[in-house]
């Protein structure tokens, strides 16, 4: 065998190497993807099963929640605060689920639910209102133009 024969063997092998190789990192990539995707729903589930929880296992909020939600304006002011926090949590979780599914790390299905919960919630006049309001002005453009294209447009249509 001659140096380039040689030569040409050694290319063909370090060829079929790279090729092995990149083979190799895109299964390691599609592999960081899921669980990347796993960990982003594994997140906004605990954070909204926490909300549900702290909600649910405290009667003078949940009281507020359930009278805020029909009619915001007759709530005192110090319930209306707190009216507004409740929704603040809730809607910054909706925020960062938001994202991570524009960005494709939170599945569509997995959105769907939060979806619905919020169409649900923004049927109700005082959450409505309480958006109407100034609630809207926390929150990023992304969430409030989705909020009200999408949400409000579709609890009014």
């Amino acid at each position: 065998m001659t140096l380039e024969a040689l030569g040409n063997l050694g290319d063909f092998v370090g060829g079929i190497g790279v090729v092995v190789t990149l083979l190799y990192l895109a299964q390691q990539i599609r592999r960081n993807t899921r669980s990347v995707e796993a960990a982003t729903i594994q997140s906004t589930t605990e954070h909204f099963t926490a909300f549900m929880q702290w909600l649910a296992g405290n009667a003078d909020l949940t009281r507020i929640f359930e009278a805020g939600s029909r009619d915001f304006e007759g709530l005192t002011s110090v319930d209306r605060m707190r009216f507004g926090g409740i929704l603040n949590v809730a809607l910054r979780g909706t925020e960062n689920a938001l994202a991570q599914t524009r960005r494709g790390l939170l599945p569509e299905s997995a959105w769907e639910s939060t979806r619905s919960q919020l169409r649900f919630a923004f049927r109700t006049p005082g959450v409505l209102a309480w958006w109407n309001q100034g609630g809207r002005d926390g929150f990023n453009l992304e969430l409030r133009r989705w909020v009200e294209l999408e949400v409000i447009g579709d609890a009014a249509g």
